[in-house]
């Protein structure tokens, strides 16, 4: 009995699988970043795919702290991890008139991917 207890907890503490939460494209849609929802307590998993031929995990985020950005240049995509904190904030005043508080971001890791490596490879995760 306490066997059933402990995996149901476990199951409503990280989430019943991922959920599906938006697919944006990337690189004039010839790429796209599907977003899950890997917990119940605001974990956020990106992969990067081309919905053919390969399908990576680029990791994971704190999604109410953490985002990934990504920049394509030519064969290649760069992915920033950055948490966004309190440090070093600042009222910024907007056009028209519109006060809009800005705080510095720290960069957690940097990943660069080769769009053919992944489709030679043919990596589905």
């Amino acid at each position: 009995m306490n066997y059933v207890l402990m995996v149901i907890m476990c199951f409503v503490a990280t989430g019943c699988g991922q959920v599906s939460k938006r697919t944006s494209p990337l690189c004039h849609r010839q790429l796209y970043v599907e977003t899950v929802a890997v917990s119940l307590v605001g974990v956020d998993a990106d992969y990067l795919t081309d919905f053919t031929s390969f399908r990576v995990k680029v990791g994971t985020v704190d999604a109410e702290h953490e985002d990934f950005v990504y920049t394509c240049r030519g064969d290649t995509i760069q992915v920033v991890k950055l948490v966004h904190g309190v440090k070093n904030c600042h009222w910024v005043t907007v056009p028209g008139g519109q006060q809009s508080l800005h705080c510095d971001t720290d960069t957690i890791e940097s990943k660069t991917y080769s769009v053919q490596a992944l489709r030679r490879n043919e990596a589905i995760e």
